[in-house]
């Protein structure tokens, strides 16, 4: 008995080692405020971001919703005219998972506080729309005969939180809750998020919620924050990073959803059967 569930065990696992893996459907979330939403201009895009990525798909929140080439203008406060990390966070990822479909749901903006706005308890509107969009944009590639993951999330905001003192009392214990409620929303448990630590620009209680990112980014596994204290901001703009500080950040928010990675399917059937091995094994003794 002990022999044939050896054999049985092993022979799975040199099957799995063995397969080919077949291509990913991948999609992300990017959601926050103005730094999120993009306040650079596109007539500033750098090449190769000047151009449409046809293979990397973007979900038209702002035409009523249907995939479009990844490119700028992608904005909510000035749509075509504004872009935002998405640009080279897509580009990116793009060439991190090079045999996999990357496909990007997008909702932001300025002036949003994550105490209100984006509470995910029901009340939080704009939480609820992002929701809506990534539900809808999912759905759509279900319906293409695809089998979509949401394999991570990026989020940029603070500041509005950062301006209060209970929103910024509240911001550890909320920004947990938002980890949790969209990881348990899509049912992805070990869903990579990734944290845009915000700059000291905003906020008498600014100190307050940048420790609170870092503490929580640190503590919830699959969990990670990004410094963002030495991009360029535009001046006269209150805050807002310049086309270089959004292409950077972009760049690694893609590196942060990396280094928090969600375990892959293959990996999960190979410990399912260890445990199962296992459990037979000892049973026959």
């Amino acid at each position: 008995m002990k022999y044939a569930c050896f054999v049985l065990t092993s022979t799975l696992l040199l099957t799995l080692a063995a397969a080919p893996s077949a291509a990913a459907t991948r999609v992300f979330l990017l959601a926050g405020q103005s730094n999120m939403d993009g306040r650079a201009s596109v007539a500033n895009l750098p090449a190769p971001y000047d151009q449409p990525q046809t293979e990397v798909k973007i979900w038209d929140y702002w035409s009523g919703g249907g995939w479009a080439d990844l490119e700028g203008g992608f904005s909510t406060y000035n749509t075509g005219n504004l872009f935002g990390p998405e640009v080279s966070f897509g580009y990116a990822l793009n060439e991190l998972f090079p045999d996999d479909d990357v496909y990007l749901v997008k909702y932001s903006e300025g002036g949003t506080s994550l105490a209100e706005d984006w509470n995910p308890d029901g009340t939080g509107g704009h939480y609820n729309t992002l929701k809506t969009a990534a539900n809808a944009a999912l759905q759509d590639l279900v319906g293409d005969g695809l089998s979509p993951i949401v394999s991570g999330m990026v989020w940029m905001q603070g500041e509005r939180d950062a301006q209060y003192a209970d929103m910024a009392a509240a911001y550890a214990t909320n920004l947990a809750n938002l980890i949790e409620t969209v990881r348990d929303d899509f049912s992805t448990p070990d869903m990579p998020f990734v944290v845009g630590r915000i700059t000291t620009y905003y906020g008498d209680y600014n100190a307050q919620v940048r420790a609170a990112q870092v503490a929580v980014a640190e503590q919830m596994d699959h969990a990670g924050w990004v410094d963002t204290d030495d991009l360029p901001l535009i001046v006269n703009n209150g805050g807002h990073y310049t086309a270089a500080g959004l292409i950077e950040l972009g760049d690694r928010f893609a590196d942060g959803v990396m280094e928090a990675p969600e375990p892959s399917s293959i990996a999960l059937l190979i410990a399912a059967l260890v445990g199962i091995s296992l459990y037979f094994w000892k049973r026959s003794k």
